[in-house]
């Protein structure tokens, strides 16, 4: 594991954060996500950490979690769960991979891994494929609109890399019962769906910024992109 030292010193300055504004909130805390699965990229990636806090948080206390979030640096992204929400099953699709994450390989900034959390596979595949009929079929609609703002985002390169990425890491968790990164996705969906080889290839390069441009215009690639999504969602239907 290549661990982003941008990341660890982020997911630090969050400890020293709270641990001065609440002391012993916080008892454990992860870094999860691209910062340790190998596929951080800087000015681009989030630092994602997983917090276990010692008690329900108090109104302030809420705050103060918040505020520890705030950052100059990359953005900062938490999940924060209590000893009793581990152990019981995840009702959104966020949560539940944020602690499949962990219990594949989080990296501790303080503490270990508890051993009482609810890891359920057959519940995570459910809350996924819920995700992509509704979350990612919603999203390729609005992207279709074209003279929309989000569907003019799509002639960028931001909202391609992050709808055919975002969809392909679904895939390969239902696929694989295993969390990976944005890349690894795009690498792995290049094998499932060849027949869409050009634009996963193009959505690599995106987010990555190795290899060469595959496309030159940009209608073509949203095209690309968009029939590539749906292809990948209707294949994950039973």
């Amino acid at each position: 594991m290549t661990v982003s030292i941008e990341a660890l010193v982020a997911g630090q300055a969050v400890i020293a954060r709270l641990d001065a504004s609440a002391p012993g909130l916080v008892t454990e805390l992860f870094l999860i996500g691209s910062a340790i699965l190998d596929d951080w990229q800087t000015g681009q990636s989030d630092v994602d950490v997983l917090g276990i806090l010692a008690r329900n948080p108090t109104e302030p206390e809420r705050r103060c979690l918040e505020a520890a979030l705030r950052s100059e640096g990359p953005k900062i992204e938490a999940e924060w769960f209590t000893r009793a929400e581990l152990a019981i099953p995840q009702s959104t699709a966020v949560r539940a991979v944020a602690l499949r994450t962990l219990v594949q390989g989080g990296l501790s900034l303080r503490g270990v891994v508890p051993s009482q959390i609810s890891d359920n596979s057959t519940l995570l595949a459910e809350l996924l494929v819920a995700n992509l009929q509704t979350y990612w079929f919603d999203w390729i609609g609005r992207a279709r609109q074209p003279f929309s703002r989000f569907g003019l985002s799509m002639l960028g390169d931001w909202a391609p890399a992050w709808g055919v990425l975002g969809v392909a890491r679904i895939i390969y968790t239902l696929r694989t019962g295993d969390i990976i990164s944005k890349s690894g996705a795009g690498r792995w969906a290049l094998s499932q769906f060849p027949e869409h080889a050009r634009i996963l290839t193009e959505c690599i390069r995106l987010r990555t910024g190795d290899g060469p441009k595959s496309y030159v215009e940009p209608f073509r690639r949203k095209r690309d992109a968009l029939a590539a999504m749906n292809a990948m969602i209707l294949a994950s239907r039973p």
